[in-house]
């Protein structure tokens, strides 16, 4: 308690979290260099965030986490896009389309 009062009272907070940039999969550059850091996502998808990917480190009670920011453009809210970097996408419109790789799924007659 007595830790908590002298940092209220000089004003002296620290951030939940710190900004960086994948180095690799499993090492951020943040302030310091951050190595095999776990990266948290929804439940069920797993991924690898490419090199220069920006980064959000957090602290937690087992040390730190990483979470990869997103950059999907031209989204309205409610909708999912799942990109690979090699630029294969399914993407899941709020009209209920499904497009994958661009394409709607069921194909269209045409």
């Amino acid at each position: 308690m007595w830790i908590s009062e002298q940092l209220l009272a000089s004003g002296t907070t620290r951030p939940a979290g710190e900004r960086g940039r994948f180095i690799t999969g499993e090492t951020v550059q943040g302030q310091a260099e951050y190595r095999g850091v776990p990266q948290a996502g929804p439940w069920g998808i797993y991924w690898q965030a490419p090199a220069g990917a920006q980064a959000v480190l957090v602290q937690t009670d087992s040390g730190p986490a990483c979470l990869a920011l997103s950059q999907a453009a031209n989204l309205q809210p409610g909708e999912l896009l799942l990109q690979a970097q090699g630029g294969a996408s399914i993407y899941l419109k709020n009209n209920g389309q499904v497009l994958i790789n661009g394409v709607p799924y069921p194909e269209e007659a045409g």
